[in-house]
């Protein structure tokens, strides 16, 4: 079964794999710069991902879910599907419009850089406008399961690439590369884990999200220049998005040996922090999402997701959340795998934070963001959908090519 690809295990371990590869390589090219890491960073890292994979396989022992056939069959109200299809391109506009108005005054800088700088260093923000993302992005989910539903459909296929098409610029303007990434995992966990070929999709995405990273790389001035020849940012982009993987794993080494910078605690808990001070029932701020820059050599303020929980927790009660972690991964895959649309859904979110385990902690840090997602799916799948009373079996995945009219 191809699905197993995309077991929660699976996409621990490769990613993990890849970053401590990467690292391995920079240290033979840069034994000068980059030294290797610490006996207690790779033990943390082994243990957690360990402990992982032990709870994965709890949770396959005990809490196996009961193998349904086929896929859950639930149709969507037709109106909801065609309103969907036009809110990224109405979000688009207001979201670029705010755009201009963040950027205004750094008429010397490039507009992305300058909207950057804005975003992360000016302290402004989107306001209201920022829940246009997970809207955005929920839209374009359902595009693809309508594409999903009316396999061979090329309206239905179109529609999906219409919607991608808004979307796409809505997340370039939020100016951070990991939107581009969410999306990515997202659509694509969930076309794969639903059974049908995603080679297609998923070329095309690398593609696009190649392109965009590149681009907003040398607007940005991190890994290019503007005016500088194509083979030179090509070279620069490919060395920074190298140092962007083993950037924060060597952060980490750091601040376990280093009591500067100190890292900011509390972000595990950072959305009930928030709900209390805007009720008024605490005075204290939640914390920053943003964390110290430190340099490794080179400056970076991310620290994978074992900083944030080792943070809060302490070691012993940060090995704990790891198995408890890999057990509800692996719960959630196997109800995904099942057929039932929730658990598809969700599964393909959480796929994300799971791939961005490297970068820094995406759970609990953004837990407004996945009740923002889960939120949507109550109030359209469920208020707005009905199971059509049977389920429909997915074929085996197909190779590349042979499934044509099933998706871009």
């Amino acid at each position: 079964d191809r699905r197993r690809l995309a077991e929660p295990t699976v996409i621990l371990c490769v990613v993990w794999g890849v970053v401590l590869l990467l690292h391995g390589v920079a240290e033979v090219l840069r034994p000068a710069t980059i030294g290797p890491l610490s006996t207690m960073a790779l033990a943390v890292v082994s243990s957690c991902v360990l402990l992982f994979c032990i709870g994965d396989e709890l949770a396959v022992r005990f809490l196996r879910a009961r193998e349904r056939a086929g896929r859950e069959a639930v149709e969507i109200h037709p109106w909801v599907e065609r309103f969907s299809l036009v809110i990224p391109w109405l979000a688009l506009p207001a979201m670029a419009v705010a755009a201009v108005e963040i950027a205004g005054g750094m008429e010397h800088w490039p507009f992305l850089r300058a909207l950057r700088w804005q975003l992360s260093e000016g302290q402004k923000t989107y306001g209201p406008l920022a829940y246009l993302v997970p809207v955005t992005v929920f839209c374009c989910w359902l595009q693809l399961y309508r594409m999903e539903r009316r396999s061979g459909d090329r309206a239905a296929m179109v529609g999906f690439i219409v919607s991608l098409m808004a979307t796409v610029p809505v997340l370039v303007l939020m100016t951070g590369r990991t939107h581009l990434a969410l999306i990515f995992v997202f659509l694509v966990n969930f076309r794969h884990v639903g059974g049908r070929s995603v080679a297609r999709m998923a070329v095309a995405f690398v593609v696009v999200f190649v392109v965009v990273y590149a681009g907003l790389s040398v607007s940005f001035h991190k890994g290019g220049s503007p005016d500088a020849p194509v083979a030179d940012n090509v070279a620069s982009v490919s060395s920074f998005a190298a140092w962007y993987a083993i950037g924060p794993i060597r952060a980490f080494d750091h601040a376990l040996h280093h009591p500067e910078p100190a890292l900011r605690k509390g972000r595990t808990t950072r959305f009930f922090q928030a709900v209390s001070h805007r009720l008024g029932l605490s005075r204290q701020p939640p914390p920053a999402l943003i964390q110290p820059e430190v340099a490794v050599p080179f400056r970076t303020n991310v620290y994978t997701i074992f900083a944030t929980y080792l943070t809060d927790f302490g070691m012993p009660l940060m090995l704990v959340f790891f198995g408890v972690l890999g057990a509800c991964h692996q719960w959630l895959f196997l109800v995904a795998r099942s057929g039932a649309l929730w658990a598809r859904y969700g599964n393909a979110l959480m796929s994300y934070p799971l791939v961005m385990s490297f970068f820094q902690d995406q759970y609990l840090s953004l837990l407004s963001t996945w009740l923002q997602y889960g939120l949507l799916f109550v109030a359209v799948v469920v208020v707005f959908g009905s199971r059509s009373g049977h389920r429909t079996s997915p074929p085996p995945a197909p190779d590349a090519g042979e499934s044509p009219g099933e998706g871009p």
